[in-house]
């Protein structure tokens, strides 16, 4: 054989073996966790996207977003407000909302995707029971099972009649991580935030769908998000909806109030951030309230 030749065809035998290599441990190491137990630092990211009224095309971009983030190493990604179901109150106008078992579905296939990326995913839909239909967040960890779940307490007047407020504020401990969770309306309302923080929560997980004008609440919106963070000495993670026209970017902010990232204005995209659980509030510590002149009730966070 000529030797040219034959030294191709072996550089393209190495070449063939590597992508084979690379391939099978890219499949084989999956995370075991996606969170260490007593792990001090990890990659949030935020997934701003669009979506609507068709629940299959939401599904298809949540999966994109999610082996994207895998790709990055994301730890815990969040994602908007009600983006699996679409918005009853503003996407479903002049269209049927969809069923429960269409819904259920989807959640199924996020679970499933969670599951074979080993993240956290949290996920904004819309869940219906014997009381009606709740705006609600769900915690989806590494194994595909929800370990947290909220259900939006501030509604607006565009909810009114659709969609039914939760009663219940708590702060969730999962494998080692306390957190709490917010939507949207709920950042006008600092109470509830500060009760997260009494329950011992260190992180707080926000999803917004605050889009389609009214962008003049753009630097309110930072300014409330930064406030948050700063004045409860917590880890603020923000995901809003891509807009049109945002009245709000989504945001990675430190204890401190400091923006770790932020996303573009309006544009679909991916953010990332390292959370670092051992950076602490500089100035804000609980033990300076005057509780003897004031109180928040239920302190403990406790619904009645």
């Amino acid at each position: 054989m000529n030797p040219r030749l034959y030294a191709v065809r072996k550089v393209r035998s190495i070449r063939l073996l590597a992508i084979a290599l690379i391939f099978i441990v890219s499949v084989t190491t999956r995370r075991a966790v996606a969170l260490e137990p007593g792990a001090e630092t990890f990659v949030a990211g935020c997934a701003q996207i669009f979506f609507g009224a068709d629940v299959q095309k939401n599904l298809e971009k949540i999966l994109q977003f999610i082996q994207r983030a895998d790709s990055l190493g994301v730890d815990v990604l969040v994602f908007p407000e009600t983006a699996l179901s679409g918005y009853a109150s503003i996407d479903f106008r002049d269209t049927p909302f969809p069923s429960k078992e269409v819904l259920d579905e989807a959640l199924e296939r996020v679970k499933e995707a969670a599951r074979d990326t080993g993240m956290w995913v949290i996920i904004g839909t819309s869940t219906e029971n014997q009381n009606g239909l709740y705006n609600v967040l769900h915690l989806i960890d590494e194994r595909g099972e929800i370990r947290a779940s909220y259900a939006k307490t501030h509604l607006t007047t565009d909810d009114d009649g659709i969609y039914q407020p939760g009663n219940n504020i708590r702060a969730y401990s999962v494998d080692g991580l306390d957190f709490g969770m917010q939507i949207c309306f709920d950042l006008r309302f600092p109470e509830p935030w500060r009760m997260l923080a009494l329950q011992g929560a260190r992180v707080i997980f926000h999803s917004s769908y605050a889009a389609g004008g009214s962008s003049w609440k753009i630097p309110v919106m930072e300014g409330h998000l930064r406030s948050r963070a700063a004045e409860n000495g917590v880890w603020v993670i923000s995901c809003n909806k891509a807009g049109p026209v945002q009245m709000q970017k989504s945001f990675i902010i430190d204890p401190n109030g400091l923006v770790v990232a932020e996303s573009n204005q309006d544009n679909e995209e991916l953010i990332t951030g390292v959370v670092d659980l051992r950076v602490i509030n500089r100035i804000t510590t609980f033990d300076r309230r005057r509780t003897d002149i004031y109180s928040l009730s239920p302190e403990d966070g406790t619904s009645k």
